[in-house]
């Protein structure tokens, strides 16, 4: 199953649940334990789906208080804009790079945006994906997963969903791509000193580098993707003995 299809039932299993038990906006949702045993998932994959549900606007998170129901409407409302988003787009080929530049374009703004009008408790989530991403290590198609939920959740912290539906359609994508591009050792400590500046600024509301931070991370991720499509297959030892890390 790919990346895209498990988060997006895992999202789909808890919209359903939540209707099948007649919650409504302001209901807490039950305990991550108690999810995980009902829908069948580990209690990381929960976590990771309630994430992307909150950016959704299905659910928010209250550090402390639980996950409580936000706005079905929404959730189905950013799904139809997503569907249609990624129809346009995949009814021809899209130069990859086309694709890289727009996500630089939209994330730089997003993280600016996102540091400027950041509340501090709204930085929890984002905290704990922040954790998810550092903490894995072999599993590549679940670091993607945490990657992309973390840059998502920055997103959602700027407070427009229009711009977090069209990012989240970027990275679906350019994912197979990414699944392609194996780190170094030292790519991967980069990326992850990155992750965590990126982290730092929203603390700091430091809109001005937070921004300078993104450009060089992504420009960093394209200069990746060029290195890989201009390696012949099996000459690089090297990203190919870490082929499950990123």
């Amino acid at each position: 199953m790919s990346v895209a299809t498990s988060s997006g039932k895992l999202v789909s299993d808890l919209m359903d649940l939540v209707r099948r038990e007649g919650h409504v906006r302001g209901d807490r949702l039950p305990s991550i334990r108690k999810l995980a045993m009902t829908l069948g998932h580990g209690r990381n994959a929960i976590r990771d789906g309630l994430l992307e549900a909150q950016s959704k606007g299905f659910v928010k998170i209250e550090p402390r208080l639980g996950v409580f129901v936000q706005d079905l409407a929404v959730g189905n409302k950013s799904d139809a804009l997503e569907q249609t988003l990624e129809k346009s787009l995949a009814a021809e080929a899209q130069n990859l790079f086309h694709l890289v530049d727009a996500r630089l374009l939209l994330e730089v703004e997003l993280v600016g945006e996102a540091a400027r009008i950041r509340r501090s408790e709204e930085l929890l989530p984002l905290r704990q994906a922040l954790e998810s991403v550092l903490a894995i290590r072999e599993d590549r198609l679940a670091l993607i997963e945490a990657d992309e939920a973390y840059h998502l959740g920055i997103a959602r912290l700027a407070g427009n969903g229009v711009l977090l539906t069209f990012l989240r359609t970027l990275l679906g994508l350019l994912r197979p791509a990414k699944q392609s591009v194996m780190l170094s050792s030292g790519d991967r400590g980069q990326t992850d000193r990155e992750h965590v500046e990126l982290f730092r600024c929203l603390l700091d509301g430091d809109a001005e580098r937070a921004r300078t931070v993104m450009r060089e991370h992504i420009a960093k991720g394209r200069a990746l993707l060029l290195e890989h499509l201009n390696t012949m297959p099996g000459t690089n030892t090297e990203r190919a003995a870490l082929k499950n890390e990123k």
